[in-house]
């Protein structure tokens, strides 16, 4: 994941994991790569079985949104706790 002015750019592999993922959650046939399975489990944990692709596709947008402000705090790029709110409140 890169951040390019305060958005995620996701490698072009990540679309496909990410289906993945899904299919996971909605308790289809997957093949999610190994790096991958733990945050896996613990979405199916937290969310239970998905029964649409539509739901299933929101949570890991959501979850991997969660992510991505992680990566941002830890990054330093919004270090103080006023600029994290500030950049937060521009994105709703």
């Amino acid at each position: 994941m890169i951040e390019v002015m305060g958005l995620a750019v996701l490698p072009p592999r990540l679309k496909d994991e990410l289906k993945e993922i899904e299919s996971f959650l909605m308790g289809q046939q997957h093949h999610i790569a190994a790096y991958h399975v733990d945050w896996a489990r613990i979405l199916k944990h937290k969310h239970g079985t998905i029964n649409s692709a539509e739901e299933a596709h929101a949570i890991v947008q959501q979850e991997l949104g969660y992510k991505f402000a992680t990566v941002l705090e830890h990054a330093g790029v919004l270090k103080h706790e006023k600029s994290w709110r500030r950049f937060t409140q521009a994105l709703s």
